[in-house]
This record gives C-alpha cells, sequence and structure tokens, in this order.
C-alpha cells in the first residue's frame, strides 16, 4: 500500500513539476502539453488510441496498473483470517483515507481518466474500498441476495470487460459495419426531444443490458472464465 501511495505521488510530481523537453512547463489543460503525452509520442508514434494522446499509454499505465494493486489489498484483507468485522473496519477505513487524499490532490491535479491522475486514482480507488466493505456487509454478514446483476458481472468479470472491448469496436466506430450505432441511437432520441445527456444515459443503460445478456446465460450455466 505504501508504495503505491509513493509512487502516486511521484507520477503527481512528474505530471505537474517536470519540465517538458523542448515545450517548459507542463500544462493539463491541454492533452498534448504534459510528460504522459510527450513519452508516449516519442515511444508510441502512430498507436495512440486519439492519435495525440492514450489513456493506457506508457506512464498513465502506472496508475492505472495501482488500481490493480489495491484491487488486490482489499482481496488479500477479505480472505484473511481476521473478524469479519475488522476486516469491514480496515476496508472502510483505507477508503476513508485514499477518498480524503485524493480529494487534497484533486486542487491541483483535477479528477481526470484520460490522464489516471493521482487524484482520479485515489478517489476510485477510495469509493471502491468502501463500496467492498459496504456490500460485503450487506451481502456477507446480513445475507441480502437481490444482487442478481452484481453477481453476475462479477463472477464472469473478465468476460464481461474483454466484451465491452470487443462490443465498444462495433458500437464506436464505423469501421467495421459502416455505421456508428452509438451515434444513431443517441441522435434518434435527441431528434425526438430527449435532453443530450439523459439519451446518452439511456444509451449507457442499454450498453450494459446486452453485455449483461450473455454474461447471465454463462451465470445460469454455471460457466464462469477464469485466468
Amino acid at each position: 500500500m505504501y508504495l503505491s501511495v509513493i509512487t502516486l505521488i511521484l507520477y503527481w510530481f512528474i505530471m505537474l513539476y517536470i519540465p517538458i523537453p523542448g515545450i517548459g512547463q507542463p500544462d493539463l489543460s491541454v492533452p498534448e502539453l504534459n510528460m504522459a503525452h510527450y513519452i508516449d509520442k516519442n515511444y508510441l508514434p502512430g498507436v495512440m488510441w486519439q492519435g495525440t494522446w492514450d489513456p493506457e499509454g506508457i506512464l498513465t499505465t502506472i496508475p492505472s496498473i495501482i488500481t490493480g494493486v489495491f484491487g488486490l489489498i482489499a482481496g488479500t484483507i477479505l480472505i484473511s483470517n481476521t473478524d469479519i468485522k475488522n476486516k469491514l473496519l480496515k476496508l472502510f477505513y483505507i477508503g476513508l483515507i485514499l477518498v480524503f487524499v485524493g480529494d487534497f490532490f484533486s486542487w491541483s491535479f483535477p479528477v481526470n481518466k484520460n490522464l489516471w491522475s493521482t487524484s482520479y486514482t485515489f478517489l476510485m480507488g477510495g469509493m471502491s474500498f468502501m463500496l467492498t466493505a459496504a456490500f460485503t456487509y450487506l451481502i456477507d454478514v446480513n445475507g441480502y441476495k437481490k444482487f442478481k446483476m452484481s453477481q453476475v458481472f462479477g463472477t464472469n468479470s473478465i468476460f464481461t470487460y474483454v466484451l465491452a472491448g470487443i462490443l465498444g469496436s462495433i458500437f464506436y466506430s464505423d469501421y467495421i459495419i459502416g455505421i456508428q450505432l452509438n451515434s444513431i441511437f443517441v441522435n434518434s432520441l435527441i431528434e425526438i426531444g430527449i435532453f443530450p445527456k439523459i439519451a446518452s444515459l439511456l444509451y449507457a443503460i442499454l450498453y450494459v443490458i446486452i453485455i449483461y445478456i450473455p454474461a447471465y446465460y454463462l451465470f445460469k450455466k454455471k460457466i464462469f472464465i477464469k485466468l
């Protein structure tokens, strides 16, 4: 945990205070004026996701890995031999501290998923720790068994994640089938008078349902894909 925190602070320092060769001080309000872009431009030319930047580039991959480390820490706590009360308190307190730390860093390094900012990583990690504690209490301690959708996605999380990526290539690009299905759906709703943000939300819900259907089939058949 300590190494992860130190690494995120170091990432914050590099992104905010290390001068960019040929440019000078970084400007996080411009996608091309930060150290992550400079490194990706020189070592990932022509393969960046958005042409001039990539949310999973060389430098930005570091905090994304730490997010996974946070998950490993939470899992280690859950499978430990200590009392369930101590497990839940530990998860909650770690989450609370991470949320406060993330809020502190957000004043200098705003919450930004595309940059995997220090504040974003701390905040999402902290919220996940607390939610894990909350759902563990509700389901494992209190026996509340009505979160069927969570079970479906949780038992085949790798499958649903990969499926979401595959469908994203189909829904969000006209390269495969010649049309962008997401744009057609959202624009059609907007044309009939639905507020754009509501249209986007409805599309997101539909997208989740589409992914849920094959995941539910695997769940019913007790097929669980693991690495």
